[in-house]
């Protein structure tokens, strides 16, 4: 009884400091974050107050898995195009157990020149939304890599196949692992599972803001 007894304190002690743990680190990127998003002249919203707000909420993303959280939510203007920057969770089923996913994700929105709705993921990772989002996969032969590496959806073939023109495939070609989806008045941007520290927050946001240019809204 007494080995058992030491075990369960362990164990206990283990859980409770794990989560201790975790608390501090949380803590820490809060602040981080809000001092980022003080540079930046963003407001920020630790809960993430607001962040799915305007239509936000619709956009595919944020309709996958179970408990869905938005946090760490800077808002503003970059280049003078509205933009959200939120760390994302939501947890999906796989069998008996469970996984969590948790991304950084950059929204822009798109003012009064919306897009045709789509949504673009890497290779394999849409296949299992086949019930959120419309359409078939849309490919093009004639870029190998983008077929190779990414998989597009969206209930407007014509359209989206007119917006995704060789610039845009181009620089697809060349930078695999992006997910993009657009839908109302936003266009989001995010590597799935992929949760950016607050240090490297400047430099992600060059490069998701390069990607919203090649869509032909900056």
């Amino acid at each position: 009884m007494f080995p058992t007894l030491i075990f369960v304190v362990a164990i206990v002690g283990a859980v409770i400091a794990i989560g201790a743990l975790n608390f501090w680190l949380a803590k820490q990127r809060r602040e981080a974050l809000a001092a980022v998003a003080a540079g930046l002249g963003m407001t920020f919203a630790p809960k993430g107050e607001g962040a799915l707000d305007d239509g936000l909420a619709a956009l595919p993303v944020f309709q996958r898995g179970h408990g869905r959280k938005a946090v760490n939510a800077l808002s503003g203007q970059i280049e003078d195009v509205q933009a959200r920057i939120l760390d994302y969770f939501y947890i999906t089923f796989h069998g008996t157990g469970q996984m969590p996913h948790t991304q950084t994700i950059t929204a822009f929105g798109l003012g009064n020149a919306p897009l045709p709705a789509f949504t673009l993921g890497p290779k394999g990772a849409l296949h299992f939304l086949a019930n959120l989002v419309s359409g078939r996969d849309i490919e093009f032969k004639a870029h190998a890599e983008f077929a190779r590496h990414y998989c597009l959806r969206g209930p407007e073939e014509a359209a989206i196949r007119t917006l995704f023109d060789d610039k845009v495939l181009t620089f697809l070609d060349a930078n695999p692992g992006w997910s993009v989806e657009a839908a109302g008045r936003w266009l989001v941007v995010y590597k799935p599972n992929r949760k950016v520290k607050p240090q490297e927050v400047a430099g992600f946001l060059e490069k998701v803001f390069e990607v919203f240019n090649k869509f032909g809204q900056a």
